[in-house]
Parts: C-alpha cells; sequence; structure tokens
C-alpha cells in the first residue's frame, strides 16, 4: 500500500468517526433569582476575602530575582506617616528606620516585629519571612491620634533614643534621685523605675517631680525655673505677684505689704472721715435752725471743731491714697523690668520636641507627684 493509499483510508475513517458523534448543544437561560443569588455570593466572597486580609495584614508576597539567603519585608502604611520604627524580636537596640513603600532586608524563619509609627500605638505583629520572597505588610489605619508622650506608644523613645526629656533653663541644675545629670535641657535613658527629679536655678527657684519612669516610652517634662516674660509683665497688675513670680520674693513683699498696709489705713480713715463729717453736718444744721444767740455761739463752735476732725481724717486718708498709688507704680516699673535671671527662652533648645496638650506637663516652683 502506498502513501496515497493510506492517507485516504485515514481520511474515511476520520469521517465516519464525526458522522457516529453526538454534539449536544445547551442553551444556558438563567432566571432573574438565579442572578440574583449569584450576585449575592460574590459580594459574600469578596467580603470574606477583605476580612481576611485584614485579619491577617499580609496581602501579597513577591518572588525576588535574587538568591540572597533573607528575605524582605516592605511596610505600607495608609496615612504615609514620616517615619515608621521597625523593632525586631523585642530588641530596641535592632531596630528599623523605614519610610512608606520601603523595605528592609530580614533573616529568614518567624519573626515579632514592632512597628512605631507617629501619634498612633505600637502595633506587634509575627511574620514568617521567607528566603527569596518579599513579604509587604498593611500598617492598620488608626482609629485616633496619641502624644509623642503617649504611653503606649515607642516611637519618640525611638527617635529620641532616651525615656526622660527635661524642659529646662540652660543655667539650671539636673538632679535625678539626689545625683547631678549635668545643666539645661537634656535626654536621658533610664531604667524603669520612679525617680525624684529637681532642677534648681541660682536666682529662680527651684521645681521638682516625682515620676514612674517606662524603659521604652518617652515622658517628657518640662521643669522651667526663670520667669515667662509675659506672664512677669501680666502679673505686674497685681502689687508684689511679679516679684514673687521672678523669686524676687523680698521685694514682692514689701510691694504687696507696704501696698495692703497703705490702702488699709486709707480705709479706716475713710471710714472715721464719713462718722465725723456726719456728726459735723448734724451740728451745722442745728447751728442754722438756732433761736437764740447763745445756741448759735455754742452750735458754731461745736461745728467748727468737728468740721476740723473730719478734715484731719480726710487729709490722713488722701496721705496713704498717695502712698500707695507712689507703691503701685513703682511696682509697676519694677514688674516690667527684666530680673537679674534673665528671662525663659523656650525656643533655644535645637532638639525641640513637639508634644500634645493632654500630656504636657508644666511645673513652675511646686512640687507634683506623677504616677502614670
Amino acid at each position: 500500500m502506498n502513501t496515497n493509499q493510506l492517507l485516504e483510508k485515514t481520511k474515511n475513517k476520520k469521517e465516519i468517526f464525526f458522522k457516529n458523534t453526538r454534539v449536544h448543544k445547551y442553551s444556558i437561560k438563567p432566571s432573574f433569582s438565579q442572578i440574583f443569588l449569584l450576585y449575592i455570593f460574590c459580594v459574600f466572597l469578596n467580603n470574606s476575602n477583605a476580612q481576611l486580609i485584614n485579619s491577617m495584614s499580609i496581602i501579597n508576597q513577591g518572588h525576588l530575582d535574587s538568591s540572597d539567603s533573607k528575605g524582605y519585608l516592605k511596610l505600607l502604611a495608609p496615612q504615609e506617616p514620616d517615619l515608621i520604627y521597625v523593632v525586631v524580636n523585642g530588641n530596641y537596640k535592632n531596630y528599623f528606620k523605614v519610610n512608606h513603600g520601603d523595605s528592609i532586608l530580614l533573616p529568614i524563619g518567624k519573626l515579632e516585629l514592632i512597628i512605631a509609627c507617629k501619634g498612633r500605638l505600637d502595633k506587634k505583629i509575627k511574620v514568617d519571612i521567607t528566603e527569596g520572597y518579599t513579604t509587604i505588610y498593611k500598617v492598620p489605619k488608626s482609629n485616633s491620634s496619641y502624644s509623642l508622650n503617649s504611653l503606649n506608644g515607642s516611637y519618640s523613645y525611638l527617635q529620641y533614643s532616651g525615656n526622660l526629656f527635661i524642659y529646662t533653663d540652660d543655667d539650671s541644675e539636673i538632679l535625678i534621685n539626689a545625683k547631678n545629670y549635668g545643666k539645661g535641657t537634656s535626654i536621658y535613658n533610664l531604667p524603669e523605675g520612679r525617680y525624684h527629679i529637681k532642677t534648681i536655678h541660682p536666682l529662680s527657684g527651684s521645681s521638682e517631680a516625682f515620676v514612674y519612669l517606662f524603659e521604652h516610652r518617652l515622658k517628657i517634662l518640662e521643669m522651667w525655673n526663670k520667669p515667662r516674660k509675659y506672664t512677669a509683665k501680666l502679673l505686674s497688675i497685681f502689687p508684689g505677684f511679679s516679684q514673687y513670680y521672678k523669686n524676687e520674693k523680698i521685694k514682692g513683699s514689701l510691694f504687696l505689704g507696704v501696698t495692703t498696709a497703705a490702702l488699709g489705713l486709707a480705709y479706716n480713715y475713710h471710714q472715721s472721715f464719713e462718722k465725723k463729717n456726719k456728726r459735723y453736718l448734724d451740728t451745722l444744721n442745728k447751728y442754722r435752725q438756732a433761736n437764740t444767740e447763745a445756741d448759735a455761739l455754742k452750735l458754731g463752735d461745736e461745728a467748727q471743731a468737728k468740721y476740723d476732725e473730719a478734715k484731719n481724717e480726710a487729709e490722713n486718708r488722701d496721705l496713704f491714697l498717695y502712698v500707695a498709688s507712689v507703691i503701685y507704680i513703682v511696682n509697676l516699673i519694677d514688674g516690667l523690668n527684666e530680673p537679674s535671671s534673665g528671662y525663659r527662652d523656650e525656643n533655644a533648645s535645637e532638639t525641640k520636641v513637639k508634644v500634645g496638650s493632654f500630656f504636657r506637663t508644666n511645673m513652675i516652683g511646686v512640687n507634683v507627684v506623677m504616677n502614670f
């Protein structure tokens, strides 16, 4: 059998096969209820997958071309914070500074990471780093904001490498548990525990506080001793107040004491004047109603005497009012003058930390006990 005959025979067999084969065509015409149920199922499946992704927080893994023995972690933040700190296995000496969308190289295996973002609570996650793969982690969106001084976030601790930030004057000494730690605004990294902190200025007094420090949480204290310029000038309205605020207690006592005494004496003389003046006016009315010359002479002498007494009380009253006015003017001038210690310079520090007002602590010459 030649080649042409073989091809002809094969062609005949194929035609016989297709003639004996039944081809069924199905026409699918779904009803409205079937379409609606299919739509509900798709929506449910989509929401289930989204919840599963959010609960696991791992949203993707992509293979790397590199044959490195380590794996990569990529962080995505919904609000794109300035900086993200990643602490590996609870070791705060082993951390990474990452921007939104950056990747970091980590050892393969299961790791426990602490994600610290500005103004948010720390987030602890567990990831399995696979060799040659990139694990993408989506940082959860924070429901509420917290200050840098929040006890629940380690962002500030990692940013400033310390758990105690003290704002004070450049020439104020810092004592922590009665031990000298230097002068001026400083940051310290101290073991967890309770501390007695005191700042002393040679001219402006001292401030102290009792605080409990956590190991990886930043605590910010404002312990200024020098007076604030605006406050000192505003308090000069009241005699002695500005001097007390500027720690010039002797001068403040003099201004307050002399002004108070002068006003008190002026008030007493005024009360006495009111009584004696009333007596004078009564006698004067009797004098005008006198029927005889003898009564008129007698009442006239009495009226003149009572007039002199009332006039003397009024002169004493005016004298002490004048003294109080002079002291008050001198107090105003002195209160507006800068003290020998100088005014507080809150913007002098180059490492100014911006904090929220909720955890902000201001202390001016008072004892404060703070237990958090």
